[in-house]
């Protein structure tokens, strides 16, 4: 019960529809905004299934949304028509349109590929893909993810996230707050070493 009312708070769209109903009536689509970037780019509404990590209905270890009424997928209040596409890590978004390749000096034709979350893609870059290797880091969150081919949940209701490897898992632990902490630590107690 706890879980669940914890989520149903932070889920943005609840708050849309209970304090901007007007806006929520109106919206087409409910997406990342790395969803809406992609959009810009290539006129595709689609995201890698593992960019969405943030409070949509998406069963993880399938890396797909849940069935329209599934529990787990309520909580969210999102109803699957007001989803984007989903693509595994690895596979096309898209092509960048020629307009956004010309204003960018780019060539024509360049490909956008799924990948993952800014956490994932760190994951990847240090090099932590295996399950004996964890990747720490500091940002709005601090956390610490271990990487493994199979979906293990690292607390009890707390889901492992699709890695931008194909076919991977992130185990994934936050303390929210994260960067600011040290911030924190050193005006309160660093002026003492």
């Amino acid at each position: 019960t706890n879980t669940i009312e914890l989520n149903r708070r932070r889920t943005i769209a609840h708050w849309l529809k209970e304090n901007e109903k007007e806006t929520w009536d109106k919206t087409f689509k409910y997406v990342n905004i790395s969803t809406y970037l992609t959009y810009l780019l290539t006129g595709n509404l689609v995201d890698s299934a593992a960019s969405v990590t943030g409070h949509y209905p998406i069963y993880f270890k399938k890396r797909k949304w849940y069935k329209e009424g599934a529990l787990k997928g309520r909580i969210f209040g999102i109803p699957n028509r007001m989803l984007p596409d989903l693509k595994q890590p690895g596979e096309c978004l898209g092509q960048i349109k020629d307009e956004i390749a010309d204003e960018c000096g780019l060539p024509r034709g360049i490909k956008v590929y799924a990948t993952g979350s800014d956490k994932a893609c760190e994951t990847v870059g240090l090099g932590a893909l295996s399950k004996d290797i964890g990747a720490i880091s500091y940002g709005t969150a601090s956390t610490i993810e271990v990487s493994n081919q199979k979906y293990h949940e690292p607390e009890k209701f707390l889901p492992a996230y699709p890695a931008a490897v194909p076919n991977w898992y992130n185990m994934d632990v936050q303390i929210y707050r994260g960067y600011w902490m040290l911030t924190w630590f050193s005006r309160e107690f660093a002026h003492e070493l």
